[in-house]
């Protein structure tokens, strides 16, 4: 049994008629109760006067409500969408790319009013193309939220990089670093005293600079980003004695 949208309680005014193996939508006004489960001790009988016993309700009253969706309009995409909705109750999320579908069952923590989800399905037949999707949220009522249509562009392709030279020269490092598409660029020293990755440049296909450094020995990744989150790792190292 189901309360439908227009109301949010059910106060049982004794017994219901039903037919055997029937099944009803009740909807009762005067609002008291929150969405949820509303346990009213409720007991329906069949037509012919038998009792069929005691059932919990179902209360929800709210359609389903997108939020947020990524990737944003023009954007690129390498196989990951992440949709931001409310609803309580959600009975599936549907992501719509192309000519198909992925639907899945997404992790709901109660305590969030905004429920987050991430598909990631396999574009690699897309790739270098104009992809367009959308999201669908559908709620135990069968309520339905559609996000807008958005058109990105698939890129699989990671960023190359073409050429990765370095030099010390006591307390400094110079770097000459190219790269086959414009990225972030950034390293993580693992022998730091605070590992963290840290940005050499942004939106450059190349970097020729010195870099101060610590005494002592250093390896380093060095990742380059693209705008579609596609990565290229490589790894160096080298001792500092000055």
């Amino acid at each position: 049994i189901f309360i439908r949208k227009y109301f949010t309680v059910f106060k049982c005014p004794g017994f219901i008629d039903l037919w055997e193996n029937a099944s009803c939508t009740i909807d009762v006004e005067n609002s008291r109760y929150i969405n949820g489960f509303k346990a009213d001790s409720c007991k329906f009988r069949c037509k012919d006067g038998e009792c069929i016993g005691e059932t919990d309700l179902f209360v929800d009253s709210d359609k389903p409500k997108i939020i947020k969706t990524t990737p944003k309009r023009g954007e690129y995409a390498n196989g990951s969408f992440r949709i931001g909705f409310i609803e309580d109750n959600p009975k599936k999320i549907i992501l719509h790319y192309g000519n198909l579908i992925l639907e899945k069952d997404c992790p709901v923590n109660q305590k969030n009013k905004v429920k987050k989800c991430e598909f990631n399905p396999d574009l690699t037949d897309y790739d270098g193309e104009t992809l367009v999707y959308w999201f669908e949220v559908v709620d135990a009522l069968d309520n339905k939220a559609n996000s807008k249509m958005i058109n990105v562009v698939v890129d699989m392709q990671r960023p190359e990089i073409t050429r990765l030279e370095y030099a010390n020269e006591g307390n400094r490092v110079k770097f000459n670093i190219e790269i086959s598409e414009k990225v972030v660029l950034e390293y993580y020293d693992k022998n730091a005293r605070n590992p963290g990755w840290k940005t050499l440049c942004k939106k450059c296909d190349f970097y020729n600079r010195e870099k101060k450094v610590t005494n002592g020995n250093h390896s380093l990744i060095i990742r380059a980003a693209d705008s579609a989150g596609n990565t290229n790792d490589e790894n160096i190292s080298f001792t500092i004695n000055k």
